[in-house]
């Protein structure tokens, strides 16, 4: 099968936000964290959050957890459409078949729909780690501080990534 993913981050249409989402998880610790950014079509940073979470299943949870967080602080920006992008091929086949299949992220599944249902248009894609570094920076920051979040800029930690996402060479 192949996989026809972005492997560089694109800036959305007009009139769509653009949320990249991010999970971390230690599976010595069962502990992680959540990163997500959101862009404009004018490669603009309108915000960013990350959040740690001390007890954790495995990876999709936290993936899960991330594109739930990160919907749930773009509703501030609802009157646009969302695109969420994430590295979780799984997450994202979850997502797609989410009616026909009982897992245990089922419920953040319906959280995420529920909040979805705020924006003008809305829809999951899978992209691959290396159109995703802004989101996995941003989950970094909750390793040293549980709960970050940053309106109308990025965390210093990943200025130069924006950067070189937004102006490649």
């Amino acid at each position: 099968m192949t996989t026809h993913a972005p492997t560089r981050w694109t800036k959305p249409e007009s009139g769509v936000l653009k949320l990249n989402c991010d999970g971390a998880f230690n599976g010595n610790k069962y502990t992680g964290s959540t990163g997500c950014i959101i862009r404009d079509s004018h490669e603009r940073v309108l915000g960013a959050r990350a959040r740690w979470y001390g007890a954790l299943t495995d990876a999709l949870h936290a993936d899960a957890l991330a594109v739930r967080d990160g919907v749930a602080f773009s509703v501030r920006w609802r009157t646009y459409g969302l695109r969420v992008e994430t590295d979780s091929q799984m997450l994202v086949n979850m997502w797609l078949n989410r009616e026909s299949h009982m897992t245990e992220i089922t419920p953040i599944l319906r959280e995420i729909e529920e909040i979805s249902k705020l924006f003008n248009s809305f829809e999951i894609s899978y992209i691959f780690r290396n159109a995703n570094l802004a989101a996995h920076g941003c989950a970094n920051e909750a390793s040293r501080n549980p709960e970050c979040m940053w309106i109308g800029r990025e965390p210093i930690s990943i200025v130069q990534v924006i950067e070189s996402e937004c102006n490649p060479t």
